[in-house]
């Protein structure tokens, strides 16, 4: 295959947070391999279906074709412990104190 585009769009569930996903290449021989890897990040738990990559190339005739992976599923668990509650009051305080030593020359 030739002149051969990667894309991979993730859902908006799934910020990306680390590499890219999409790839160019001019060339890919038979038994080769592409493959795109990066890190998200997941913003609530439940059951997705991903989106299929697409994978746009020449075929030897000059046409361009597009293929399209299997969709993907994944579950996302909700964390085992609970979340920390942070005291409003804590903030304000650390806040303040912040603030007090800014305008403290000796500090």
């Amino acid at each position: 295959m030739h002149d051969i585009e990667i894309l991979d769009m993730p859902e908006a569930e799934f910020p990306v947070v680390d590499e890219i996903t999409r790839h160019s290449a001019r060339l890919i021989e038979p038994n080769d391999a592409i493959i795109l890897t990066y890190t998200v990040h997941a913003e609530k738990s439940g059951s997705f279906r991903l989106n299929r990559t697409a994978v746009m190339y020449a075929e030897p005739d000059g046409n361009y074709s597009i293929t399209y992976s299997n969709y993907g599923n994944v579950r996302v668990i909700s964390p085992l412990l609970a979340p920390e509650i942070k005291d409003p009051a804590d903030d304000l305080f650390r806040g303040l104190l912040a603030w007090i030593n800014g305008l403290d020359p000796v500090a």
